[in-house]
Formats: C-alpha cells, structure tokens, sequence
C-alpha cells in the first residue's frame, strides 16, 4: 500500500490575497485540487490523505470528500514537521500495511505525472527519494552585509515535493527527531540520522507558492503550457429488443428475458457514453475503434470497452470530468440499478462515482420506444482537454 500525504496546514502568512492559499482559485479551481487530482490519478498510490488547519478542516474535507482515493483529512500541527507526523502516526494507526509514503506540499500545484513516475521508480531501490533542481544562478555566501566566498553551484540543488520515503523508515526517524530542531523538509530527517537520500530531476514548472507574484508565474505557465480547455461532447445509441438475448445497460444484467441486438453485448449505456467521450476529446466514433466486422468484439463487454477508451484519452492527457445519460426504456424501471451502473460507469472511466449521473425515462408510449420494441440511451460528456 503506497499513501500519499498532502500537507495543507500552513498559515500562508506570506500570501496575503485575503484568503489561504490553498484555496485560491487558479486557472478555475482551487490550488489544492491540483494535489488532489494528481494522486487521485497516480497509478502508483493508493490511497491519500490532507493535513489541514484546524479551523479549515470542514472546509478541506468538502473538496477532499470529492476524491475516491481520499482516505481522511486530518488536523496539522504548528509546524511542517509536526503536521507530518500527526500525518505517519495517523496512517500507522489507520493503514497497517504501508509500504512507502509520499510527502507532497499543496502548495505546488502542478507537478507532472512524469515526475511521479520518477520518484516511484527509483524508490525501487532506494528509500528516500527526492526531487532536485541545479540551480542557475551563481551562490554566495554572506558574513554580514558582505560576500565570503562563491559557493560552487554544481553541488548545491534546491529541492521540491512530491518526496518519497519507506515508511517505517520515515516514521522511525520521526519519532526519534529532537523535538526543537527545525526540518525544513522530510529528507531532511533521514540525513540527520545518516541514511542516503537519492535525487531525481525535477520540475521547473514545480513552483511552489509563497507569495502573490507566484500565482503569476503559475498562470503563464498553464497558458502557455497546458492551454486546457473543457470541452463538451454528446452521444446517442439505440438498438431493437429482441428474445433471447441479456439485456444489459451500464454493466448491469436487467433482464434475462430478452435483450438488446448488437455485435456486442448492446449496452447501449456504455455506447452512448464511449461516443460522448471521444466526441469530446475530438475523436471518430465508437465503430472507428469497435467495428462490428471485426470479430474480436462479438459479444465483447462495453464496460471493457469504455475502460479502453478511457485509456486512450489518458494517454492524450485528457480527462473526463462529468458525464450525464439519459435512459430510454418503456417496460422496465431502472430506478433500482441505477447506482450499480454510476458505479461501473466510473470505475471504467477512473473517475469518482459522483461524476456520473444517470436518468431513466419513458417515451409515454409513443413511437418504437413507447411499444417496447427498443431502447435509445442519450449521453453527455465534458472532457478537459490540453491543446
């Protein structure tokens, strides 16, 4: 089990824009939720959780509450350090089989999922892993107001989160730390007691905000970089009622009496959806990448091929953030499988069931859908999109 922990109980008294800076809005959402998202889609982590003020815990635990891999928020302490430990005694108590733990500052919103990819691979053989940037400028030394020496630059780095650790090794160092010497970061903690730290390259664009002008580097950095966008996309999907067939609509078996026609198992739920997605994310429909001549898809699951799909808008940095459906079907209310189908639909998509909603109604007897004769699923996707 790897946890990650998001520190978000600073006071940001250097941030002064008469709110924490944790929640202050950044190219349309709150700084911390770029942490979150991050972990929420980190292949590698398991579960996460967020130190927060005492008197901001209701208020991070409403956007946390959002994220199916947030596993609680919890109370800081007065300095970093001591919000980490209440972080690693909190995990000792609640995740009994945790293998490395990740310290991330909420403050750095934008670290990308190549740098995770970093960390976690040479945490492989190493158990303290940081991330490190060379610094560009020439380093002095003062006395006083005066220089002392030129420090050479090739050996002094300037560090970044997210860093990774073994967790017994971290909380051990921790609970054996003199209580009044200052960390400045985690690693530090393992040098003192003379374990190696291993770096990796950082980010540049791994800015972590301390003062207002930061929030401006951050908004070049999304407009000229990322320029994502939400864009929306719809789908539609129909097919004849017939005997003899399972019927089955978002993953859910709801009749075994008859069913809908198709090359593969018909769900018109999971059609409708996977057309949604790619129009989206500006991309052909679904008999482009599942024809009904290619026999591989007979009988296919549509839930396997709406997680597919997915993985081919993750691969193009693209993620689904909402999707809305509309069933129609005349002969059987769907009101008791509904939430069995959000379930499946997020789990294919890796999305929180919360960002799926599904709406079942009739055609009031009229036309082919009022005779029973088949069923017609309408759907709705919006998809943020980097161009």
């Amino acid at each position: 089990m790897n946890v990650a922990v998001i520190l978000s109980a600073g006071s940001g008294e250097r941030f002064d824009k008469g709110i924490p800076k944790q929640f202050f809005n950044l190219n349309g959402k709150p700084i911390i939720n770029y942490s979150l998202e991050l972990f929420q889609n980190a292949d590698d982590v398991d579960c996460f959780i967020v130190v927060s003020r005492k008197d901001l815990i209701t208020k991070t635990k409403s956007i946390a509450d959002m994220f199916s891999k947030c596993s609680g928020v919890i109370e800081g302490g007065e300095r970093r350090q001591d919000s980490v430990f209440n972080a690693l005694a909190w995990i000792d108590q609640n995740i009994k089989n945790c293998e490395k733990v990740v310290i991330h500052d909420s403050a750095r919103p934008i670290p990308g999922n190549a740098l995770i990819k970093r960390l976690f691979d040479a945490s492989e053989e190493n158990s303290a892993v940081i991330p490190t940037i060379k610094s560009d400028d020439t380093l002095k030394q003062k006395e006083g107001v005066f220089i002392a020496k030129t420090l050479d630059r090739n050996n002094i780095v300037r560090v970044q989160t997210p860093q990774i650790f073994d967790f017994k090794l971290l909380f051990d160092c921790y609970q054996k730390f003199p209580k009044q010497t200052l960390a400045t970061d985690d690693a530090f903690l393992i040098e003192h007691f003379g374990h190696k730290v291993f770096c990796v390259e950082g980010e540049k664009s791994n800015i972590k905000v301390t003062y207002p002008s930061d929030i401006k580097l951050l908004e070049t950095f999304f407009k000229e970089k990322f320029m994502t966008t939400s864009v929306s996309g719809i789908g539609y999907d129909s097919h004849k009622l017939v005997s003899g067939r399972k019927l089955i609509l978002g993953g859910v078996e709801i009749s075994k009496d008859f069913g809908a026609l198709g090359h593969s198992d018909a769900d018109a739920v999971c059609h409708a959806v996977i057309d949604a997605v790619l129009g989206a994310s500006g991309k052909p429909d679904i008999g482009v990448f599942f024809p009904d001549t290619d026999p591989k898809w007979k009988d296919a699951s549509s839930i396997k091929l709406l997680n597919h799909v997915a993985k081919i808008l993750k691969d193009d940095n693209d993620k689904v953030v909402f999707v809305d459906v509309v069933v129609v079907l005349e002969s059987i209310k769907l009101r008791p499988y509904v939430e069995t189908m959000k379930s499946n639909i997020s789990k294919a998509l890796g999305i929180d069931v919360r960002r799926v909603n599904i709406k079942a109604k009739t055609n009031e007897g009229m036309g082919f859908l009022g005779r029973g004769e088949g069923v017609a699923v309408f759907a709705s996707a919006t998809v943020e999109r980097n161009f």
